[in-house]
């Protein structure tokens, strides 16, 4: 089962920086979501950012099966 990070996964001096900014990232990222993205990849990374950093993203958790690659 998946686990967001928290305080006790960093060391000490991590920690801190880390809290101090975690709420900032997730409604950074939450708001870009809300706005049209013009890629989905874009969306999944914030998605994945939020979930990482203990969030819920808008859309709710998914699990996509990666695309083809092309080298066009």
């Amino acid at each position: 089962m998946f686990e967001p990070l928290g305080p006790g996964d960093l060391d000490s001096q991590l920690a801190g920086v880390f809290l101090s900014y975690k709420e900032q990232v997730v409604l950074f990222c939450v708001q870009n979501l809300e706005s049209a993205q013009p890629h989905d990849d874009y969306c999944e990374h914030l998605e994945l950012v939020v979930t990482v950093f203990g969030g819920c993203p808008p859309r709710g958790f998914r699990f996509i099966q990666p695309c083809t690659m092309h080298r066009a």
